[in-house]
């Protein structure tokens, strides 16, 4: 009897210390699994910072797409039309190349009802989603009387930017 109790508590050892020693791998695969997934997550997240970096530059290569200068004189009227301005004349300056992008210049001249018009046509110019105009230069003088209404004359040098097509 007293053998069988020997006995006993050697096998009851013996399978705590194999128990013990399973608990313990089991628990390395845990913290090897917590490691992993927080690697994962930190990838996730990369994933989608670089979905929205992508998606950017996707809605910047539309602004940045070649026009042509007919195009941009459109947009640029419409732009006016929709800000109150009348546009008494549009010409497309000089154009400039380099190994990335092309540069063309337009010269505008345009009546405006007051400073708050104005503002908000060349706010509505520098913020189009369609183009990207950037304000060279602008020369704002009262108009005379004409009976029009208008109250200012503004000459405006804009530039497009464009991405060359590879």
């Amino acid at each position: 009897m007293k053998n069988l109790k020997i006995v006993n508590i050697l096998v009851l050892g013996i399978a705590l210390f194999v128990a013990f020693n399973i608990y313990k791998k089991q628990l390395a695969d845990v913290d090897q699994l917590k490691v992993q997934k927080e690697s994962e997550i930190k990838k996730v997240k990369v994933l989608k910072e670089l979905s929205a970096f992508n998606s950017k530059a996707a809605s910047y290569g539309k602004v940045l797409s070649q026009k042509e200068p007919d195009s941009v004189m459109s947009g640029i009227s419409e732009i006016a039309r929709a800000s109150g301005v009348n546009i008494e004349s549009l010409r497309p300056g000089e154009q400039a190349y380099t190994d990335d992008y092309s540069v063309t210049s337009f010269t505008l001249s345009f009546n405006a009802a007051n400073y708050d018009t104005l503002g908000k046509f060349i706010s509505r110019l520098e913020n189009d989603g369609e183009m990207f105009l950037v304000v060279d230069s602008l020369k704002v003088n009262r108009s005379s009387s004409d009976g029009t209404g208008a109250s200012l004359l503004a000459n405006l040098k804009i530039s497009t930017y464009s991405l060359n097509e590879e």
